[in-house]
């Protein structure tokens, strides 16, 4: 493979674990809970990542969007903001 598929977590110990991944990583987020939210390099998938357990939970795919490149939370903290890019038929390439 060109692009890992996989996160490192690295403990206080100095551990290192290595999770694979079903797409390859770009952003990530610290979510509460010690949990990482992970976006897919080139797709439409995020993963949920629990950093301590050193497991992913889940992994969904938002169908529309590809590229995922920024990932944010909102103020109050109950939501997450992405930038990306939309893929369509009729775009123009200018």
């Amino acid at each position: 493979l060109l692009w890992a598929r996989q996160i490192a977590i690295v403990d206080a110990e100095k551990h290192l674990v290595r999770l694979d991944l079903p797409f390859a990583p770009r952003r990530q987020l610290a979510l509460p809970g010690d949990k990482v939210l992970v976006a897919d390099a080139f797709g439409d998938r995020l993963a949920v990542v629990d950093a301590k357990a050193k497991k992913v939970e889940s992994v969904r795919s938002l169908a529309v969007v590809h590229n995922l490149r920024g990932v944010a939370l909102t103020a109050d903290g109950k939501g997450v903001l992405l930038t990306n890019q939309t893929l369509h038929s009729q775009g123009h390439p200018n």
